[in-house]
């Protein structure tokens, strides 16, 4: 090779062979040659390469037509057949990246719905030439259906009568009530390989590449311009970048006292559902957790456990649901703080109890009015830990009609502005002025309000008991904060300790902050 000549340099200088193995062919004097099975970038023409090798190097190569895909080729080499029982049991493996790579799994076909029914028919043929029967299998079926777009029970039944072989007919009439059974089977089969690659990706990763990619709707996007008339009518009533932040932190890590759940409460109309439903968009509808059934007390929570990346609940009622039994308090309390909880399953699937862990997304709506109302057995010590767990975002504003029908979901601009106001929030930490702080020596007890400067005078012009206070400054020190100017109205009012308030208390801590 050191002496090759002719040809112009490779423009290509990253290589174009992804892998490749070599297979010694020994013939019956004792001679051999070598086949050689590559897998490239890209789809190339053969009559360069030969030439290429010829001049260059010197080598004389022959190149087949016969193989369809590199399996076909490595398969040729690898695996024994009555044609040719004996293989090389040494070959030579190669890849780009320098990783092993199984020789008994680049052998094998992928599955083509198209492939499999031809074959199938072509056995439908020979079997009726030789006068013999063969059956028909669940995998027929599963090709029939992708590959003739049989994606209803009625289609698969009209196509079997009309064109169906005798074990074709005879296989649907036997199964023809799990037939919609198999037909969902069958776009499970189908869309297996895109899920995994989703799979694959974290939650937060997935909403990000959601983000890059452009919208599905153009830009006359009527998602977009709702979002931006909902978090314009309502500004005097929460930050969208508050939102978007407290969404990304339940995405990235799960629910839990620091992360708590968003909950979107106002009035019909204002846009709370317009704002969340696209997470079925986003993760896909059977990927995400609906509102259970209310009138299941025994199995509601089940689907739960189907492998869902996301739980929204719209319209949902923790006090309602709890009254109800649906979803006990100390159930609701644990499936989102992260801890172990039970789920009730029937018991020809299990024991009757599954143990579960909820770390992904969440995010709630519901109507405001009446919502945390006492009832026969949920009191107000229970409704002051429910609201514990959620982060509550009032929709004070109705939203105008923007499309008949209602708005479509959109993914790209759900996923663009959770993403765009998680980076506002993160940019403007680096610019916030440092606020003043007060010295507090370790193992000190620093009473009510300590720790979070101007909080205790602030309690005290307000006259709180001081069990309300101490439960006030515990959570807004667990928030973070050093001084009162931080907080908004709607950070105090989010505050769990708010709701044990008397209106009142409530009204003079509110006065009292403005003054």
């Amino acid at each position: 090779m050191a002496d090759a000549v002719g040809g112009r340099p490779r423009s290509n200088q990253g290589g174009i062979v992804v892998k490749y193995v070599v297979f010694r062919e020994t013939h019956q004097d004792g001679s051999y040659h070598f086949h050689i099975a590559a897998k490239l970038t890209s789809s190339q023409r053969f009559s360069a390469f030969k030439r290429t090798l010829l001049q260059r190097h010197g080598l004389v190569s022959n190149w087949s037509c016969s193989h369809s895909s590199f399996w076909s080729a490595v398969r040729y080499g690898f695996v024994p057949s009555e044609a040719k029982p004996v293989v090389d049991a040494q070959c030579f493996q190669w890849a780009a990246d320098g990783l092993a790579w199984d020789l008994f799994e680049a052998s094998q076909e992928p599955f083509r719905a198209d492939s499999w029914r031809q074959r199938r028919e072509k056995k439908d043929k020979q079997a009726e030439a030789e006068g013999k029967s063969i059956g028909f299998t669940k995998l027929d079926l599963l090709s029939l259906v992708l590959s003739k777009n049989l994606r209803t029970k009625r289609k698969l039944l009209t196509y079997a009568q009309n064109h169906g072989t005798v074990p074709m007919q005879s296989f649907l009439s036997k199964h023809q009530r799990r037939l919609p059974e198999f037909i969902e089977d069958a776009l499970e089969w189908e869309s297996a390989p895109a899920e995994s690659a989703v799979e694959e990706l974290t939650d937060w990763d997935l909403l990000c590449q959601a983000a890059d990619q452009p919208c599905p709707h153009g830009d006359q996007c009527v998602y977009k311009t709702a979002c931006d008339q909902i978090f314009e009518l309502n500004a005097a009533s929460f930050s969208w970048v508050s939102l978007a932040v407290a969404l990304r932190s339940v995405i990235v890590s799960g629910p839990s006292k620091t992360r708590r759940v968003p909950f979107l409460v106002g009035s019909t109309n204002s846009g709370k559902s317009t704002l969340l439903e696209s997470f079925d968009s986003l993760f896909g509808e059977v990927n995400v957790f609906h509102l259970p059934a209310l009138t299941d007390k025994r199995f509601a929570l089940r689907n739960w456990l189907r492998h869902k990346r996301f739980v929204f609940w719209d319209e949902f009622k923790p006090v309602q649901f709890a009254e109800a039994e649906c979803l006990p308090i100390p159930q609701f309390l644990k499936a989102f703080n992260g801890d172990l909880f039970e789920i009730q399953v029937p018991q020809n699937a299990h024991d009757g109890n599954v143990d579960f862990r909820w770390t992904r997304g969440a995010a709630f709506t519901a109507k405001e009015r009446g919502l945390f109302t006492p009832a026969e057995f949920v009191t107000a010590e229970d409704i002051f830990h429910i609201k514990a767990r959620v982060h509550l975002f009032r929709c004070s504003a109705r939203l105008p009609r923007l499309r008949e029908g209602g708005v479509p979901q959109c993914r790209h601009h759900l996923a663009q502005w959770i993403r765009a106001g998680a980076s506002i929030f993160d940019a403007a930490g680096g610019l916030r002025p440092a606020l003043p702080t007060l010295a507090v020596e370790a193992g000190v007890d620093v009473g009510v309000g300590g720790g979070v400067q101007g909080l205790a005078e602030l309690l005290r012009l307000a006259a709180i008991p001081e069990m309300v206070a101490r439960s006030l400054g515990t959570e807004i020190l667990e928030l973070g904060a050093v001084h009162i100017r931080e907080l908004s109205v709607q950070d105090w009012c989010e505050l769990a300790a708010w709701g044990g308030l008397r209106p009142l208390q409530q009204r003079r801590l509110l006065a009292s902050l403005q003054t």
